[in-house]
């Protein structure tokens, strides 16, 4: 199930339907969908993230200021979360609360004071930084909104040190350091971090109990590139989490070329970490301790989802035992179209029994009788139980596995699931195979004069194992070639023609006609492997030559018979393909609906709330403004 799916699921479970038989979210469904009801951050962030911050994001939703969202708006608003610029897309979205496509510096100025708390020292509008912002006609459009959100919050910084230093000595006490820092830094940092910064600051980083302007931007850069820091101190750490300055300036150059920690930033970093001497090691669960985990990675909320390898094998496992069911199923419901794909392809140039697959249909019925559409079944059904079960299996097992972060599976990788589980399956095709095609054609009169009737396993005794392998090479090609075509056309047909969701499931006769439709080009381009494999695997009549290998049948087939000697039983391979492969995997995903592998499962379906990454993300760049932005609500 894919995210759009989910999200459709979550707005029908907090909607309610309106006289008009409309379903939409007021505000409080809304706030029970992406309000958190668990919260692992700190107590600080706990504090900033108020249920009053929350509702801004329904002010962004609700486009139409009609105090409810519908669908459609809902499903945008969850698209506006999920971009990459989601916490600048949702500041610029407040800010513009009268839809004009710009932000004024009057409606910022507006929203700014109607959402910051009264704690929080007044912003100065009246300075050169509104007046390079903002411009001589006071508008800001998207892009240059964004840029001035960047320097937002160093204006903040420089006009709260200059609040503090009245006497402009240059220097603030560690008292208003220390509120300065909760301004800034306190929806960014750990709580354990903002209890000890005092202390930190008295005994490590300054003299007098004084700071200046450059420690304050230079702890306002580690606060605005604290994702950057704690992956550059993951890269340097060593295997048991420690690392030097040395090692910690070394990955930053490698990580960031430009733009490098200064080493007043780099102290005050070590500093906080609890590191004292400049030749002593930092660690990686110290550094991570200074910040705040509220604002978790977007790729961790798909990265959660994904199985572990023990629950893929469990449901391989699972599709094993469903793939024997519905293999055998498939196999006997077109066994006699493939008996006859058999002695059409056997027949060489020198010894042409039948002109197509309907004189061979009739010979067949008139010197074997209705059973003899069926020589050779039971140790078909015996080894096509493995065969098919592996092919499922593997190809679901390698789709989930080759899964992308956000849940997809691209088409590269549908090819790749499907060769892999092709190759899978020969070893058990190919002396099933080789077993049914002996038998296939020793039941043909007129070719059974000539040899001896042999049961299944003594056509095992005579070939021994390697044997049983004879042909493999055209019998790979095949397999492989036909699971990498068949695989992908299938499950595009299953989501992009029938459209298959978590809102829809597809009828049983829609998956047989996906299954036949996807076997059809599968079968055709495949075909002269096929051929190619049969004429290595079946025994020689009297007087023929065996062929030598994979590529002296291509040759002396071209030579002796010509280039459609190689497509000889297509139409009959196809009219087997089809339906065989459509009952196949009908019957498959009909046992899966029944008993559910991993992936049939609807991913995230259990969520009754979005996924706090994207929430708590939406809200992030808010909090640059003001410390506590959004205790009340712009009122539209």
């Amino acid at each position: 199930m894919n995210n759009k799916e989910v999200y459709v699921r979550l707005f029908q479970e907090h909607a309610v339907e309106s006289n008009d038989g409309v379903s939409y979210m007021d505000l409080n469904g809304f706030l029970d969908a992406v309000v958190p009801t668990s919260n692992n951050a700190s107590s600080s962030s706990e504090a900033v993230l108020s249920t009053d911050s929350y509702k801004l994001l329904f002010g962004v939703a609700d486009t139409k200021k009609a105090g409810r969202i519908d669908q459609a708006q809902w499903l945008t608003f969850v698209d506006t979360l999920e971009r990459p610029d989601a916490e600048f897309l949702v500041a610029f979205k407040i800010f513009d609360y009268k839809n004009k496509g710009v932000v004024t510096l009057d409606d910022f100025q507006e929203v700014y004071y109607h959402n910051k708390s009264s704690q929080s020292l007044n912003f100065n509008f009246n300075t050169l930084f509104s007046q390079l912002y903002f411009g001589k006609n006071k508008v800001a459009p998207y892009s240059t909104f964004c840029q001035m959100l960047n320097g937002f919050s160093l204006e903040r910084a420089k006009q709260m040190f200059l609040h503090f230093d009245k006497s402009g000595s240059g220097f603030i006490s560690i008292s208003d350091f220390n509120k300065l820092v909760r301004s800034l830094g306190k929806h960014k940092l750990s709580t354990q971090f903002m209890d000890k910064v005092v202390d930190i600051m008295y005994h490590e980083s300054c003299q007098d109990g004084k700071v200046n302007f450059a420690t304050v931007n230079a702890f306002f850069n580690i606060i605005r590139r604290s994702e950057l820091i704690r992956q550059i101190a993951r890269q340097c750490a060593n295997s048991e989490g420690y690392f030097s300055r040395h090692s910690f300036n070394l990955a930053a150059a490698s990580i960031l070329e430009w733009q490098l920690p200064s080493p007043l930033e780099i102290d005050l970093l070590f500093y906080f970490a609890g590191v004292t001497v400049s030749g002593e090691v930092g660690s990686l669960d110290a550094f991570n301790n200074l910040f705040d985990p509220m604002w978790e990675d977007k790729k961790l909320l798909y990265k959660k989802n994904k199985a572990s390898f023990s629950e893929e094998v469990t449901s391989s496992a699972k599709s094993f035992a469903l793939g024997c069911a519905a293999g055998a199923l498939g196999a006997a419901a077109v066994y006699p179209i493939d008996l006859i794909k058999t002695r059409m392809q056997r027949q060489r140039k020198s010894a042409v029994l039948y002109k197509n697959s309907w004189e061979c249909f009739k010979s067949l019925i008139k010197t074997e009788g209705v059973l003899g559409l069926y020589s050779g079944l039971k140790p078909q059904l015996v080894g096509v139980a493995p065969e098919k079960a592996i092919k499922l299996a593997v190809n679901d097992f390698v789709r989930e596995f080759l899964r992308t972060d956000d849940g997809k599976v691209t088409q590269s990788a549908e090819v790749i699931a499907g060769a892999t589980a092709g190759a899978f399956q020969v070893i058990f095709t190919n002396p099933v195979e080789i077993i049914k095609i002996r038998l296939q054609v020793q039941g043909d009169k007129t070719y059974a004069a000539s040899q001896n009737q042999k049961s299944a396993f003594g056509i095992i005794q005579e070939l021994g194992l390697s044997g049983l392998y004879k042909g493999v090479q055209a019998c790979l090609l095949r397999d492989v070639s036909f699971s990498a075509i068949y695989f992908p056309v299938y499950y595009h047909l299953k989501t992009n023609v029938f459209g298959e969701s978590e809102t829809y499931h597809m009828k049983t006769g829609e998956y047989l006609l996906a299954g036949a439709i996807a076997a059809l080009p599968a079968a055709a381009l495949t075909t002269p492997c096929d051929v190619i494999k049969t004429r290595l695997q079946i025994e020689p009549e009297a007087g023929e030559k065996p062929y030598k290998g994979l590529f002296d049948a291509v040759g002396k087939i071209y030579r002796e018979e010509g280039i459609t000697a190689f497509f000889k039983g297509g139409p009959a391979r196809m009219l087997r393909s089809a339906p065989q492969f459509g009952f196949t995997l009908a019957t498959y995903e009909l046992l899966k609906n029944i008993w559910p592998t991993r992936e049939d499962k609807p991913r995230n379906s259990d969520i009754k709330q979005l996924p706090e990454p994207l929430s708590r993300n939406g809200l992030k760049l808010l909090f640059n403004i003001d410390e506590n932005f959004g205790r009340s609500r712009l009122t539209n």
